[in-house]
């Protein structure tokens, strides 16, 4: 099977590297016959340029890494160790449903044993399915977390927000025979068979119509018949039902944008800024801007570290993030995994990566570093967290960014920073 890189060969490579860009072309010549070799070649170069890496090259960086796990994924899923812990896997869901379904001679004390049984095994079967491809796939991670640590790779946090935020927050009941009908509407509208997918879906529409998934199908029903103005429709309406998701906001500001309705698009997109302000989101307002003769500068820091983290200890540097290491230190014994600090004696801070940039900014005050100029400037203006949530965010602090942004005054603090500190005139 022949491994296919969608960046190509020619495509521009590092700042600063002069005349190696031959070298990175050599190492997607390589992938097709030694994926990890090339892999490890491509990140050496990526670390020897530095900060002077373009986002291009970690987005193809990314783009290895995630076709050596899908390409593990693949191995692992045709093979029989993987089939047998399917089958058992199977079976229990089975005797779980039967023992749910109110024919069983039971009593409820019994029932919830061994409901309870079921579901230790079947954690035990995910447990061996992940050990078959868990390296690749915490490679994969690593990857993405790095690279969008260090670059403004496009596809590391669109990747990562797949993986975390794209779920269907939806209102139909799980293992009905809705759901396998709508699995079959979904599948035929998906293969072309659209007229067949739509009749099944009218019927289950009628007993969801509010539903996330029914919503989003008549969307891409539309989309695929050309009937643009429906597909919109479908796609407010999912809006309106779930104002909190990214998928039908993203899709419609792509066909506003396509017919060259800048300004609803715009709309759509300065929501999805806060939402989940990755580099996938800015570079949406990217294009936009550009046709408006305008540039996003969103004033980022390239750091030299992770973000904090409960439960994760990192080397110390020497200069100013040491401060924001240190931290954490303050304040672990009362926050959250998620970075949410409970109520205590030390801050009223109530988020992990704020805290730690006011300690940081606090604790260097007097020399004030040129890299933390602007946040300082931030600082004065009230506005800090909207940098640190906007122009500074990361997937490891994705959760406190979440909570922070649930607040329609932060919302529109953060709509207002981007356009006043950060939205520039073209070159």
């Amino acid at each position: 099977m022949k491994i296919v890189l969608s960046i190509l060969i020619a495509f521009i490579g590092f700042n600063g590297f002069s005349q190696k860009d031959s070298k990175v072309a050599d190492c997607i010549s390589l992938f097709e016959k030694d994926p990890e070799k090339a892999t490890s070649k491509l990140k050496k170069l990526i670390d020897k340029a530095g900060d002077e890496a373009k986002y291009e090259a970690w987005d193809l960086f990314v783009e290895m890494k995630e076709n050596i796990y899908n390409t593990k994924l693949t191995k692992v899923g045709d093979s029989f160790d993987y089939f047998v812990i399917t089958q058992e896997f199977n079976r229990l869901s089975f005797a779980r449903d039967s023992l749910l379904s109110g024919n069983v001679e039971l009593t409820d004390g019994e029932i919830k044993y061994y409901l309870n049984e079921i579901d230790n095994e079947q954690t035990i079967l995910d447990n061996k399915a992940y050990a078959m491809y868990a390296d690749e796939y915490e490679s994969y991670l690593f990857a993405m977390r790095e690279a969008s640590l260090k670059s403004k790779s496009v596809r590391a946090d669109a990747n990562m927000r797949a993986m975390y935020f794209d779920g269907d927050p939806d209102t139909m009941t799980a293992d009905t025979a809705e759901i396998r009908m709508f699995g079959m509407a979904y599948d035929n509208i998906n293969t072309g068979k659209l007229e067949e997918g739509k009749t099944v879906l009218d019927n289950i529409a009628k007993a969801y119509p509010n539903s996330y998934s029914v919503n989003m199908t008549y969307y891409l029903y539309y989309y695929y018949k050309e009937q643009f103005d429906s597909s919109k429709m479908y796609l407010k309406k999912t809006i309106e039902l779930y104002p909190n998701q990214i998928e039908p906001r993203e899709n419609l500001a792509k066909i506003l944008f396509g017919e060259g309705n800048t300004f609803r698009a715009k709309k759509q997109v300065e929501v999805l800024m806060v939402l989940f302000p990755g580099q996938d989101m800015k570079n949406y307002m990217s294009e936009i801007l550009f046709v408006e003769d305008k540039k996003l500068a969103e004033k980022r820091l390239i750091r030299p570290i992770f973000p904090n983290q409960i439960g994760l200890n990192f080397p110390m540097e020497k200069n100013h993030w040491k401060d924001y290491q240190e931290a954490k230190l303050k304040v672990e014994a009362f926050t959250e995994v998620t970075g949410i600090i409970k109520e205590n004696d030390v801050t009223k801070e109530k988020y992990l990566e704020m805290y730690s940039w006011k300690r940081m900014l606090e604790k260097n005050r007097t020399k004030k570093p040129e890299e933390l100029a602007f946040a300082y400037q931030m600082e004065e203006a009230g506005l800090l967290d909207c940098y640190v949530f906007f122009s500074n965010y990361h997937i490891d602090f994705a959760a406190q960014a979440e909570d922070w942004a649930k607040s329609d005054e932060n919302k529109e603090r953060t709509k207002n920073f981007v356009y006043k500190y950060l939205v520039e005139l073209a070159d």
